[in-house]
């Protein structure tokens, strides 16, 4: 049997048997079957992830909006009752003589603005 034929290395120009070649070429196709193995896995887990990022960022605004309209029906709420208390105690007043009728009441009740999260809460007061 004849002996394998020999190449020359490209690097320093040495020979070295054929045999060699192959399984270098065998590692080449691994690591390289390797890296697009890794590539792909990589840019599926970033999509995979990006989108439940995006899901999550959308629950929490979807919550945020709701969290923000119940706050602005209760301040609105509370306003009105405000305003009924107020024309309540303007209109009857019971003192030792009896009933007696006062002035308008002003309209200084807090009104509802909506709220930004960039400035606090303002504190109206009533000025008489």
């Amino acid at each position: 049997m004849a002996p394998p034929a020999a190449s020359i290395s490209p690097v320093c120009c040495v020979p070295f048997p054929a045999s060699a070649l192959v399984a270098h070429d065998n590692e080449s196709k691994a690591v390289l079957d390797a890296f697009f193995l890794g590539k792909a896995f990589a840019e599926a887990l970033t999509e995979r992830v990006e989108s439940v990022v995006g899901e999550v960022f959308s629950v929490v605004g979807q919550w945020q909006a709701e969290q923000q309209k119940q706050v602005q029906e209760f301040q609105e709420e509370v306003v009105q009752r405000a305003q009924k208390a107020k024309e309540r105690a303007a209109t009857e007043v019971s003192d030792d003589k009896g009933t007696k009728s006062l002035r308008e009441p002003s309209a200084t009740i807090v009104k509802t603005t909506p709220m930004s999260s960039s400035s606090p809460p303002a504190t109206p007061t009533q000025t008489e």
